[in-house]
């Protein structure tokens, strides 16, 4: 195979802007499409190499994957280790314990697999992952392993066999991750099953140029077009692009013609063949392999978010990582000479398994990490020690209800309970849920969880996400009157609504304008990207007008069909920190944890400025009362502060959901103030 300067120039331009994406660099959201890049390249390079094996007749699957450990494992294997004493030095125990999943995962090459059940992608918990990227080295090993297959099954038949086994494959994956960025947009992104036909654009590259000559007359202006189209997809795309589906082949496409026509003496081919990209090329493996746990660690030992000029400095030293990799690294194990097949099986094998033996020790044995903080005082440990809802609701039982779409459960073991409470609502609803079940139990008032199944209408109905689903208003409001109907059906006195609202209210013209949360203080929570609607017609609307209305039409349907009170409890206080992981991580590096912890109140009023207006308003319903969880956490303790951390006690177990001491605290106020077990709201009103 013929070396090409410009592919190194290329891979360049696939590292770079994967690099600064990372670092957070806005204008580079579309950064991420570096790794699909290195997917067309690798399909064309790997078939390059088979193809001409083949012809010579020399071809072997034992050579090939002996090739592939050696371009792919020791440089992977230096920076697992060199991960391995800080994530034991600052990670949490949670984080900790996912670290070991994918020090097995990264091992046996399926994290794309652990990292699809584990979280998106673009969320917040997988930037403090320092192997997050190995997800792609996945999808390309998993490549490796079947394309050579294909090959052996088809060569006899001839090419076009060939062709139409590698078109078949391609369409079945561009139709899967197409439908995938709707349904299942997690999977989609990180699995083979939508990827694989991105490294088969590259093999039909190389398929084409084995048998053609380039076309002189077209060369400049497709390679032109080419890096038109992959410079445009990194400053166009951002998170909230649907990927990988059509919108993919604007940066694949743009590659291939990149890698057709791109030739010394054309101008594209010249731009890459200057010696800065092509040299970054030569090291960009494994600059990035280094590049994600550098900013990984960088996240996970600071309290607030790095800032820029440590992505900066940590972005440089990840290139400079990636040189040393290159050279003292990468360029040994691949010489045959020092290493022969059998020392790099050898290697290969016994570095696995020992990187498989760690992880699964702490898999395991999770009480492992406990050691890490031994003698430190239990009043600081105490911090660490508040339990949540998440043991207690997974062990809830779910029934089915008369409508389709609605299930509930019961935590209590009430036979035959006084009265019912039904309550609905998203994760902070199960945050409140067994301490309001436990409160309840001894008033003989049984709590059922009531949970929406469907992916039609959102937990706040009258919002949609306009990239998943059609609007049904009817069948979405209809869904609200369910509610009411549920509860009558059952006899509850009282229907509690509790959501995460200013949340599920973005965006809204002026008023909702961040899904992120930055308290302004050194806390910055970052959420996976997703926006809201309402209906207006059948267009969608981000107006103040179409929100308010839909968001309080929801709440008088549910109301108006329902016998009883309903209660809406208001937006829980956002931290802006994640008191569990704070208070770990304080631990970790500092032996304490802090007295208090708070954030601005008028921060909280101008964030949930709308949602607050809305329950005014809804207040006024005979039907209806309103409960306010900020008025114990603000204003209260402190003045003009948030409160959600005293006395070295942290009231939330991350940023936004009260922990057991913080469901208590509100529970016991929602109680004290409407008299259960009476719960007749609407006489508490009058």
């Amino acid at each position: 195979m013929q070396y090409r300067r410009e592919i190194d120039g290329l891979r360049a331009l696939a590292v770079l802007p994967v690099i600064l994406f990372h670092a957070g660099f806005r204008p580079f959201e579309g950064g991420f499409v570096g790794v699909d890049v290195f997917f067309v390249i690798s399909g064309y390079l790997i078939t390059t190499i088979i193809v001409d094996d083949h012809e010579a007749g020399r071809f072997s699957i034992l050579k090939f994957y002996e090739r592939r450990a050696r371009r792919i494992l020791p440089a992977l294997f230096i920076v697992m280790a060199c991960c391995v004493p800080f994530a034991w030095l600052w990670m949490t125990r949670v984080q900790a314990g996912d670290f070991a999943e994918s020090i097995v995962a990264t091992s046996l090459f399926s994290s794309n697999f652990l990292f699809w059940l584990e979280s998106g992608y673009f969320s917040a918990a997988a930037d403090e992952k320092p192997l997050l990227h190995t997800w792609s080295l996945a999808v390309e090993e998993q490549f490796y392993l079947l394309f050579p297959l294909i090959l052996l099954l088809t060569w006899k038949s001839k090419k076009p066999w060939l062709t139409a086994s590698l078109a078949l494959v391609a369409i079945i994956s561009i139709i899967v991750a197409e439908l995938g960025w709707r349904y299942f947009p997690v999977a989609s992104f990180y699995l083979i099953f939508s990827r694989a036909w991105e490294l088969m654009i590259g093999a039909f590259v190389a398929l084409y140029l084995i048998k053609y000559p380039v076309q002189k007359t077209l060369a400049n202006p497709a390679a032109a077009l080419g890096l038109a189209m992959l410079v445009f997809s990194v400053f166009a795309f951002d998170q909230t692009t649907p990927f990988p589906g059509f919108l993919a082949l604007i940066p694949t496409i743009g590659t291939a013609l990149i890698i057709l026509f791109a030739r010394p003496g054309n101008l594209v081919g010249d731009l890459l063949s200057l010696p800065v990209f092509v040299t970054i090329g030569l090291f960009s493996y494994s600059a990035y392999l280094w590049h994600q746990p550098l900013f990984a660690f960088a996240r996970i030992r600071s309290l607030n978010e790095p800032e820029m000029l440590t992505y900066i400095v940590l972005g440089l030293l990840s290139l400079a990582l990636g040189w040393f990799s290159w050279r003292y690294i990468e360029q040994p194990f691949r010489q045959k000479g020092r290493f022969s097949r059998r020392r790099i099986f050898r290697f290969s094998a016994a570095v696995s398994l020992l990187a498989i033996g760690v992880g699964s020790t702490v898999i395991a044995m999770p009480q492992i990490l406990d050691l890490r903080l031994t003698g430190l005082p239990q009043s600081s440990l105490a911090a660490l020690q508040v339990g949540n809802y998440k043991q207690q609701y997974a062990t809830c039982q779910w029934r089915e209800t008369a409508f389709e779409e609605f299930y509930t459960c019961a935590l209590d073991n009430l036979e035959e309970p006084g009265s019912t409470v039904l309550l609905y609502g998203d994760s902070h609803a199960d945050a409140i849920f067994p301490a309001l079940s436990a409160a309840y139990a001894g008033k003989n008032v049984r709590v059922l969880r009531l949970r929406l199944e469907t992916k039609k209408c959102e937990y706040l109905i009258g919002s949609y996400r306009w990239n998943r689903h059609q609007i049904d208003d009817a069948h979405c409001f209809g869904l609200a009157r369910q509610i009411g109907e549920i509860a009558n059906q059952m006899n509850a006195q009282a229907v509690y609504i509790l959501l995460r609202y200013t949340f599920r209210l973005y965006p809204t013209d002026k008023l909702v304008t961040a899904l992120d949360f930055d308290n302004g203080e050194g806390g910055f929570v970052a959420e996976k990207p997703r926006k809201y609607y309402v209906s207006k017609g059948r267009q969608q609307s981000t107006a103040v007008d179409d929100k308010y209305k839909a968001t309080l039409r929801f709440f008088e349907e549910t109301a108006g069909s329902f016998n009883g009170g309903t209660l809406l409890i208001g937006p829980v206080p956002e931290a802006g920190w994640s008191l569990e992981l704070l208070n770990e991580r304080m631990l970790l590096q500092q032996g304490r944890v802090q007295e208090s912890v708070s954030t601005d109140f008028s921060l909280f009023k101008s964030r949930n400025k709308l949602i607050l207006e809305i329950l005014a308003d809804a207040d006024k319903n005979p039907k209806i009362s309103v409960f306010y969880p900020h008025e114990l956490f603000c204003d209260a303790q402190l003045a003009g502060r948030c409160v959600v951390q005293t006395r070295g006690i942290p009231q939330y177990f991350d940023d936004d959901h009260p922990n057991d001491i913080g469901a208590d605290k509100l529970v016991q106020a929602l109680i004290d103030r409407f008299e259960a077990p009476k719960l007749n709201l609407i006489q508490v009103r009058e």
